[in-house]
């Protein structure tokens, strides 16, 4: 059976000590052997350090620092986006020294050594570039955020791995975005979910959303079992959210049945202001329905003008609202 933990933070103990009983309640010492090789997927979506955007410079120290206690390697990893390159991400948020002060190593997927696979149990991705750290790692972690997203309506577990699509313009797969992103997990196969819901995101996440204070951490083995939970939390009907409800299709892990521990949902859940359709995302969801259209918008001269219209506009809609952009 599959386990899910919700913790919520006690300050009176360091992070470091919650996220080491919450990590505790998963068994993770089964999933993580002693001198193993470890790549954890961290949430790195944006280039400007925003609370609840990116995974927690803290959560994500305290993680690592746990890890070398006991295992061989540790790497944290993340893709080359659309607009900027994981390596500046992780310079300008931040992040670089904190994963540097604890011997841990970044790679950028997309710049890494790679080799040609083609699975066969995929829905639409039938050829991966997989990266050789992801290769040669035993275990693979992924550390998402919970937020809302105004695409999918939600991220977190199961999406965290998109970002393991080690090329820039992965947003070509948008037409097929739940499909895809059941296959990356089908592919990669995550051993460990740490979520950060310290500080969550509602509203157009999965960057430019309101920053809502949760002080919960949830862990587990499952990534599905991890999304079902979260969506519980965030009073988000699971059916509406195409890619957690796929996957658990595909096998991927189970919406309901598993063995669930520390804080009753009940007492945590509360509700999420959704994603509102503005001039941006209509155009994002129209663009990226068709594969035509979106390569002609995404993967040509035309994308950097449009980006700075869309901005642009946005800017005016927003009104003064405390609203990340």
């Amino acid at each position: 059976m599959y386990l899910v933990n919700i913790c919520r933070i006690d300050s009176k103990r360091s992070l470091t000590e919650n996220l080491e009983e919450a990590l505790e309640r998963v068994n993770w010492r089964k999933i993580v052997p002693p001198n193993s090789k470890v790549a954890i997927k961290i949430n790195l979506c944006d280039y400007v350090p925003k609370s609840g955007v990116t995974t927690s410079q803290d959560l994500l120290q305290s993680m690592i620092m746990l890890l070398r206690n006991f295992v061989q390697d540790v790497k944290i990893v993340e893709s080359d986006g659309l607009q900027y390159s994981a390596d500046y991400a992780v310079r300008a948020t931040g992040l670089l020294p904190f994963i540097e002060k604890t011997g841990a190593e970044f790679v950028n997927l997309s710049r890494d050594r790679f080799s040609l696979i083609k699975p066969r149990e995929t829905l639409y991705v039938k050829k991966y570039r997989m990266p050789k750290t992801l290769s040669d790692c035993d275990v693979f972690v992924t550390m998402p955020v919970m937020k809302t997203h105004e695409l999918t309506l939600y991220t977190g577990a199961l999406k965290n791995q998109f970002g393991c699509y080690p090329q820039h313009n992965r947003v070509l797969l948008h037409p097929r975005l739940a499909e895809a992103i059941v296959d990356i997990n089908l592919i990669l196969k995550p051993k460990l979910v740490v979520m950060d819901a310290i500080t969550a995101i509602e509203g157009n996440g999965p960057a430019k959303g309101f920053p809502k204070k949760m002080n919960l951490l949830i862990t587990s083995d499952n990534v599905v079992a991890c999304d079902a939970t979260a969506l519980q939390i965030m009073n988000i009907d699971v059916n509406r959210v195409k890619h957690v409800k796929l996957a658990a299709e595909n096998n991927l892990g189970p919406l309901t049945g598993y063995a669930l521990t520390g804080e009753k949902i009940s007492d945590v859940s509360c509700d999420f202001v959704l994603p509102t359709k503005d001039i941006g995302n209509t155009f994002e969801r129209i663009v990226g329905s068709n594969p035509l259209t979106c390569k002609l918008v995404y993967d040509t001269q035309f994308l950097k003008p449009i980006v700075k219209i869309g901005r642009i506009i946005r800017k005016r809609t927003l009104k003064g609202r405390t609203y990340y952009f």
